[in-house]
């Protein structure tokens, strides 16, 4: 069901049915006691209804739409949390044994050729994660928005949802080209393929960012508007 269906028959078909009784006990009966009774039932509904339509359209999910939610998971093994490299304060994205921290926004975690990749910024107080991954023939499998992830549903062989906090997805040939999780709501966990046309593919892996040329392990990079550009 989606969100206009649903807002009808959680809404206004409940309040119209309501009120619609409440008018005809005052006129047919002359009881305005009843039509007092009928209209706050009307107002419950409408509070249950507007309460239910409004969880389900936040937590709405189909296969190629939903919303990453934060975890909390202890504290990484990674150097910079554990030598407190990273501030207190800051929003990071954990690349395996590479970590990308700010506390100044948009902060740019991947990028080719000029492009964003994979980028953090600061919503409302809270970190929002963006992404957007490529197929080798350049189209696009999947994109992250402030945390909601969007499926290609042309262009993806599977995804799997271990829980609200994780998403991974598989491409057509069936590699696993994102593997994302929301670990605490100041640290995401990214791993996956990085295609971009006329770049070689940006592996990142839970040890190290590797392309043809170079490899990035044990990284720390933090208060910079890019934390790693490739051309």
């Amino acid at each position: 069901m989606n969100l206009l269906s649903s807002l009808f028959f959680q809404v206004f078909f409940p309040i119209f049915l309501t009120l619609f009784s409440a008018v005809i006990f005052f006129i047919q009966e002359k009881n305005p006691t009843w039509a007092i009774v009928s209209g706050f039932v009307a107002w419950c509904s409408i509070g249950l209804a507007l309460t239910i339509t409004c969880y389900n359209y936040v937590f709405y999910e189909t296969e190629t739409y939903g919303t990453l939610w934060p975890s909390n998971d202890p504290l990484q093994n990674s150097k910079c949390f554990r030598d407190n490299m990273v501030k207190t304060d800051a929003l990071a994205v954990d690349l395996g044994t590479n970590v990308s921290w700010s506390t100044q926004f948009p902060f740019t975690i991947l990028q080719c050729k000029g492009r964003d990749l994979l980028w953090v910024d600061k919503i409302s107080g809270r970190l929002a994660i963006f992404a957007k991954i490529y197929s080798t023939d350049g189209k696009i499998v999947a994109e992250i928005k402030n945390n909601r992830f969007y499926i290609n549903p042309n262009n993806y062989f599977r995804r799997v949802r271990p829980d609200k906090h994780t998403l991974i997805v598989y491409d057509q040939s069936g590699q696993e080209v994102l593997n994302i999780r929301f670990k605490s709501p100041s640290v995401f966990k990214v791993t996956g393929i990085f295609n971009f046309p006329g770049v070689n593919p940006i592996i990142v892996t839970d040890k190290s960012i590797k392309t043809i040329n170079s490899v990035f392990s044990g990284n720390c990079v933090g208060q910079c508007k890019v934390a790693f550009a490739f051309n």
